[in-house]
């Protein structure tokens, strides 16, 4: 990858022979996450070229770390261990310190997302390289901002496939001040001026006014008890006002990315066979809330009998004038876009897209 800047902005621009992923480079450009670049795309006979818009941003490698940036770090990592979400292959991703970028303006790193087809058709946070991770979080700047305990935890949340228990510390690294600022202020120095000059005052009159000594004395004590008590409240009510905006955000569906946004519900969704099914295509419309992909005529809506598909192999439910599959199977031979689907998660699917129930594929058609 090098580095081009010109008249049009600045670009990371690297080469690619292989086939690009049209789903992927929708949803990079779309800004579905504030942390990928935006990539352009330009084909020729011999090769296909990807260049990264990294206009007005700093290569991390040329900054210093502050607690502000900490927060920008656990929110890009929080897209990363999101991607699967998305089916990004995040086996794909750039961990390299050249080519990760901060954005000063709004307090946020960007990274690299290749919209190529990869290697493996898995898109488990466990696909990333565990040697490039550990090497890229304990360069220099992500050294400061993260504790050493925070960068094993990390790396063993994400190479352990763990995308939970690594949400959860992703969001209390974004609530916690760095190291260098671990003892948070909970009283200011205009406080402590006060309380120390009621301390002052009860040494001098100690000799002369044994009372006022005592109650200068309780009352120092007491404005240091209050403001103690009052500032630890008022940081804690914004820590718990931060995880209240992470909650929310993690609600987002795909593409509804404004609060406002608003679809057309549709009206059915038909799932169309590409390989034929006990003779003849299958051509199915789904109208109900939830319907079931499967071998058992029992147990499916829609029945394959075949060895590949398992008794209930897919769930496809409607919600909010949109539809979401769900791998069900016992083999997790289930693939959207020819990328392997996370047993017991929704993803939402889009007319157009390809889904694979075993050894079977369905072009989706959804009719408005």
């Amino acid at each position: 990858m090098e580095i081009r800047k010109g008249p049009f902005g600045q670009f990371a621009v690297e080469t690619t022979s292989k086939k690009i992923y049209k789903y992927a480079a929708e949803i990079i450009n779309r800004s579905v996450s504030t942390s990928f670049l935006p990539v352009y795309i330009n084909r020729s006979s011999e090769y296909t070229e990807l260049a990264y818009d990294f206009s007005g941003m700093t290569q991390i490698r040329c900054i210093s770390g502050t607690h502000e940036m900490r927060k920008a770090a656990a929110d890009l990592f929080l897209s990363i261990i999101r991607c699967p979400d998305l089916l990004l292959p995040t086996s794909l991703i750039h961990f390299d310190e050249d080519y990760i970028f901060y954005d000063k303006e709004n307090n946020s790193f960007h990274i690299c997302v290749p919209p190529i087809l990869p290697d493996s058709n898995d898109s488990a946070i466990s696909t990333i390289d565990g040697k490039q991770l550990e090497s890229f979080l304990n360069n220099s700047l992500f050294a400061q901002l993260l504790s050493r305990d925070e960068i094993d935890e990390l790396c063993s949340c994400i190479l352990t496939n763990n995308d939970d228990k690594a949400e959860a510390l992703l969001i209390r690294i974004k609530n916690t001040p760095m190291e260098v600022k671990a003892e948070e202020k909970f009283i200011d120095s205009k406080q402590l001026s006060i309380t120390c000059c009621l301390g002052i005052l009860a040494l001098i009159a100690s000799p002369t006014s044994p009372l006022v000594a005592i109650l200068s004395s309780i009352g120092g004590l007491g404005l240091l008890g209050y403001y103690l008590l009052k500032n630890k409240t008022n940081y804690l009510t914004q820590s718990d006002k931060i995880k209240l905006d992470n909650i929310k955000e993690r609600k987002e569906v795909l593409f509804n990315t404004e609060e406002n946004y608003q679809v057309d519900s549709p009206g059915y969704l038909v799932l169309k066979s590409k390989q034929k099914v006990a003779g003849d295509y299958l051509n199915k419309a789904i109208y109900t809330d939830m319907t079931t992909i499967g071998s058992d005529c029992f147990l499916s809506d829609i029945c394959i009998d075949s060895k590949s598909v398992s008794s209930i192999h897919m769930q496809i439910t409607v919600k909010g004038g949109s539809y979401y599959a769900t791998d069900k199977s016992s083999n997790n031979e289930s693939y959207i876009e020819n990328i392997r689907m996370i047993p017991y998660k929704e993803y939402e699917i889009k007319n157009g897209q390809v889904l694979r129930c075993g050894d079977f594929d369905f072009d989706i058609c959804i009719e408005y």
